[in-house]
């Protein structure tokens, strides 16, 4: 059956990219804005912060960023690994987003109260693996007791 053992999420350039570019438009809009001096400044501070954290968050990672996906097509279970060593079982996949370059789950895990989005983009694996994961997205199999859709 077609199963991704462990597929590593590395970090996306493509993320950095569109997050950049967000912020840059927001500081140009800001700088040709029709405000006083004090409050673009004050924006400005606001929005370079921002970036700050992104670009933080993005290098120096929490100890409860998934940093792997286990999807197993026969048994019907993903698994998705923290950067702490703990493995969360999915018991429901609630939403697929499959795009040419980004596939967005969102996996609901018994163990927290929110569902986890988990956001991969091309860049962020192999290409092979990354094709692995669009085709298990795309047919989405997975059901909440585990048992393999088909």
């Amino acid at each position: 059956m077609f199963n991704l053992s462990n597929l590593h999420i590395g970090q996306s350039r493509t993320l950095l990219y569109i997050c950049s570019g967000v912020h840059f438009i927001a500081l140009y809009s800001i700088f040709v804005s029709f405000i006083p001096a004090f409050h673009k400044s004050l924006f400005s501070l606001f929005v370079v912060m921002s970036f700050a954290y992104f670009i933080y968050n993005r290098l120096c990672r929490d100890s409860s960023s998934i940093v792997s996906i286990g999807w197993s097509a026969e048994n019907g279970c993903i698994q998705l690994f923290l950067r702490d060593g703990m493995r969360l079982d999915v018991a429901e996949l609630k939403q697929t987003s499959v795009l040419p370059f980004v596939i967005c789950l969102l996996c609901k895990v018994e163990e927290r109260l929110f569902p986890i989005p988990v956001i991969v983009f091309w860049d962020a694996c192999t290409p092979q693996e990354f094709r692995r994961l669009r085709v298990l997205a795309l047919h989405r199999s997975v059901k909440p007791n585990g048992e393999a859709v088909q």
